[in-house]
């Protein structure tokens, strides 16, 4: 019986070009890691076991419901108390906390040198030991301090390097014993309390730092943002392209956003929003200001897109009409307004659904200058209209919210995320176009030729689109020749294109550049399959599933391997595990299940074949082998059923008829045997099998078969 062998197809380049994790995406819905909880501060009380901390988050003002992430400490002004400066993953994304507590205790602040060591005295500690009487004879209770020099104290921070002892009612600091990196121990002498020191590695003794005057009272201070949440405008420092848009008019047809130098208003509407039709009426009210102006505007509706709240292109054309609204308008498509989102998600680390009303004011080159999410004024719009061609400092300070100064020059947007998003939906030819159309402006990334690896992986699975593919591929493994991804996706482009020796090139350079990649070892295993080298193919898919033991395609092409050696126990050893950690794969049930019929097994194969069908229903091959599986089981009505599926699938195929025709000969069906004989003779007339079986039949049947 022939046997179907299928070969899974390897993984591709054997590298991960992900636009994010899971989570940067949970961030960027608006997620907090600490579940929105207050920040909290607890009291060292100096009590051992069960309260020995008190919670008091809300007496020290630190309970912000900031998202916080750091905190550093620091006796910022130099008064003997510790400050903080916090910072946190939303804003304000740093606070200075001053601590204006009146300090009732003394303290000792030492800064370490080192000499022989590291200079900062990473990793020394320090012994302070305390006077022995307290005041007015208390003795003191904790007469030895012990704090190490680290760098970085907590998550994302690093305090200040000064180590700072407090030390309540002390009278007296004996000495201080430092023990610096490496083992070498110096002792100190000399120290006034509430001072601040330097020490030297075998410098002698402490140096007093200079006392600074105390600072003049600080008051906090509120930034002058606009606390309402009805309108947001934002206007867009370095100016986003944008993808291509379509629409559809109001007679049917679609068109596409064009840009013909003269900017345009893009607002989204819908007629069952009131602040929508409030908006509309002040672009009619004021179309010859707009038009004067140079501002064209483009009213897309939304509503068309979700029927189930009652509203079509009829609603939306009545209100237009209504009010003789004089612009172009038009309905916005599902792929429109995803677009838009992934524009608005790129500029915005909180991806937040677009409301209704947006307008979008474009330039003339088709960038995003000025971002409005709620209700507009069309004087906001004319006023803005001036940014279009401000100078760059104009443009900067127009940008933001508050007066600053910048620390470093603005740079320009990275567009290599914007065409993955767009790859990642499905808007194949809208990312090639655009990444080729803005390819100045994004051939400067470091991603850049992954970015083009990226898209000949997904254009070669088009047969049109496959000399492009290569050209890409070729171009991004040129850009980064060390890159084990460029190499490898050049690889899987040729391998699919069938040069099988240069994809293996390739493949294997790749694997030079990243040799633990149990990825590439895969599909170098699988193109040595394909190029009967078998030894050497089993080799490389043993160590991809010794570096992954869970790669499925590893699996089943060993699988394969071993099968054309004639191990079929370990073959269906390595099949059973491909299908285990893959199931939803059909091919692997299906290379299960023939070489359980290779092993004359043929009640252990329909069950995997039958698996491979839920997946698959038209996979010809697989009919074609349970056909047969059920035919030596001698299930010929089944196995009849099988084979005239396979001639349904693909017909005019000699052998599915001869197939068919054996299972109706052994069911006692001559006629319809020898019609599927002579069908299959017509087909190919020196069908040998046709023809031997029309023979038997003529000596068994005499004349009843001509």
């Amino acid at each position: 019986m022939p046997q179907g062998e299928q070969v899974a197809r390897p993984t591709g380049g054997g590298g991960s070009d992900a636009t994010g994790s899971l989570l940067f995406k949970l961030i960027n819905q608006g997620r907090s890691f600490s579940g929105r909880e207050r920040n909290c501060c607890f009291l060292n009380t100096g009590r051992l076991g069960a309260g020995q901390f008190a919670d008091i988050s809300a007496a020290s003002g630190l309970d912000f419901f900031d998202d916080g992430r750091a905190v550093g400490r620091v006796d910022w002004d130099h008064d003997g108390d510790l400050d903080f400066w916090i910072v946190n993953r939303n804003g304000p994304q740093v606070r200075f906390l001053r601590n204006e507590v009146p300090r009732r205790h003394h303290f000792l602040a030492l800064r370490l040198q080192g000499r022989s060591c590291n200079r900062d005295a990473i990793g020394a500690r320090v012994e302070l030991h305390l006077s022995d009487e307290g005041h007015e004879g208390s003795k003191v209770q904790n007469r030895e301090l012990i704090k190490t020099l680290r760098a970085g104290d907590g998550f994302l921070s690093q305090s200040s390097k000064w180590l700072h002892f407090g030390l309540g009612n002390a009278p007296g600091v004996q000495r201080v014993v430092v023990h610096w990196p490496g083992g070498d121990a110096e002792t100190f002498v000399g120290f006034e309390l509430d001072r601040h020191y330097r020490i030297v590695q075998h410098g002698g003794r402490p140096v007093p730092f200079p006392r600074r005057p105390p600072l003049p009272p600080w008051s906090s201070v509120d930034l002058p943002f606009d606390t309402t949440t009805d309108v947001t405008r934002v206007v867009s420092l370095t100016r986003v392209p944008l993808p291509r848009l379509s629409y559809k008019l109001p007679d049917g047809h679609v068109a596409n956003l064009t840009f013909t130098g003269r900017p345009v208003l893009l607002n989204l509407w819908a007629s069952w929003c009131a602040p929508c039709v409030v908006e509309l009426k002040g672009l009619t009210r004021r179309a010859e200001e707009l038009r004067e102006a140079g501002l064209d505007v483009l009213a897309l509706s939304v509503e068309a897109m979700d029927k189930d709240d009652g509203y079509d292109v009829s609603t939306a054309r009545q209100l237009i009409q209504r009010l003789a609204f004089p612009h172009p308008w038009a309905m916005a498509s599902p792929e429109t307004i995803e677009k838009l989102q992934f524009v608005h998600d790129h500029q915005f680390d909180w991806h937040r659904s677009l409301p209704v009303p947006t307008s979008m004011l474009i330039d003339g080159q088709g960038r995003l200058a000025v971002l409005y999410k709620g209700p507009i004024k069309v004087e906001r719009v004319l006023a803005d209209m001036a940014h279009l061609v401000s100078t760059p400092e104009t443009l900067r300070r127009a940008s933001l919210p508050f007066a600053g100064r910048w620390h470093d020059a603005p740079r320009g947007q990275l567009l290599v995320p914007l065409v993955r998003r767009l790859l990642d939906a499905g808007y194949v030819d809208d990312a090639v176009s655009y990444a080729l159309k803005h390819q100045a402006a994004i051939s400067h990334s470091h991603e850049y030729p992954r970015l083009l690896s990226r898209i000949a992986m997904v254009l070669v699975d088009s047969d049109d689109k496959q000399l492009e593919a290569e050209a890409l591929a070729r171009q991004a493994a040129n850009l980064a020749p060390e890159d084990s991804v460029t190499q490898g996706s050049l690889g899987h482009v040729l391998e699919t294109r069938g040069d099988l020796d240069l994809a293996l090139e390739h493949y294997s350079k790749a694997l030079t550049i990243k040799p633990e990649s149990a990825k590439l070892h895969a599909n170098v295993g699988y193109l040595l399959l394909e190029l009967n080298h078998h030894q050497a193919s089993i080799d490389h898919l043993r160590k991809a599933i010794e570096l992954e033991p869970t790669l499925a395609e590893a699996h089943h092409n060993l699988g394969n391997v071993l099968q054309r050696q004639g191990d079929l126990d370990a073959a269906i050893d390595h099949y059973r595990r491909a299908s285990d950690l893959s199931p939803q794969i059909g091919t692997i049930h299906a290379s299960l299940a023939d070489a359980f019929q290779a092993q004359g097994q043929f009640e252990a194969s329909l069950a995997p074949y039958q698996r491979a069908l839920e997946i698959d229903g038209d996979d010809v091959g697989v009919h074609r082998n349970l056909g047969l599986a059920l035919g030596s089981l001698n299930r010929l009505q089944d196995a009849e059923y099988h084979f005239r599926q396979v001639l349904k699938l693909r017909p005019g195929t000699p052998d599915a008829h001869v197939d068919l025709g054996l299972a109706l000969r052994f069911q006692g069906k001559t006629e319809e045997a020898v019609d599927q004989f002579r069908a299959a003779l017509e087909l190919d007339a020196n069908h040998v099998a046709a023809r031997g079986q029309l023979k038997q039949l003529r000596d068994l049947k005499g004349d009843l078969v001509p």
